[in-house]
């Protein structure tokens, strides 16, 4: 598959199906795809897989999407990764919340801070871990006042962790 033919196919499946409806072909196709690009860097593929997140974890695919993006600057990625994170796809901010824990940037702050108010509790939580990423107390100041009001004891708990 050559890189054009691999974006093109990204492009088409912006999210992927949901776990249950994923085809073998498609799990099979996107593996590849995430080989291809990790053999083949190209910063194009950066907000395909960032919005290529559909429902749940890709069957145990999606993790390995941060291992592409890894190959990347923050300059490349913190762009697309501002626009996955105000997605309407609650798996695209989740996944994307979980990416931005490998690039802490002060950039993000507010756009996860708002995730912090999202109903899906597995978004809360990967918000939480990439607040507490980001240096400085402004990420620790919104994790102290959202500890304060969140009724889950799991989720409070992980925002205190502040060590």
């Amino acid at each position: 598959m050559t890189t054009s033919e691999a974006l093109a196919w990204l492009a088409r499946h912006q999210p992927l199906p949901n776990d249950q409806d994923l085809t073998l072909q498609q799990g099979h196709t996107y593996h590849l795809l995430l080989e291809h690009f990790s053999r083949h860097p190209d910063p194009r593929c950066i907000p395909l897989f960032l919005h290529s997140f559909g429902g749940r974890n890709g069957n145990g695919l999606y993790q390995l999407v941060e291992n592409v993006i890894l190959h990347y600057s923050p300059s490349q990625v913190l762009p697309h990764l501002q626009r996955s994170l105000i997605s309407a796809q609650v798996y695209v901010r989740q996944w994307s919340a979980q990416v931005a824990t490998h690039f802490p940037d002060d950039s993000l702050i507010s756009l996860l801070a708002h995730l912090l108010a999202d109903e899906d509790g597995d978004v809360k939580s990967s918000t939480i871990i990439a607040l507490l990423q980001i240096p400085g107390s402004r990420a620790a100041s919104i994790l102290a006042v959202y500890a304060e009001n969140e009724p889950d004891v799991f989720l409070r708990d992980l925002a205190l962790d502040q060590d």
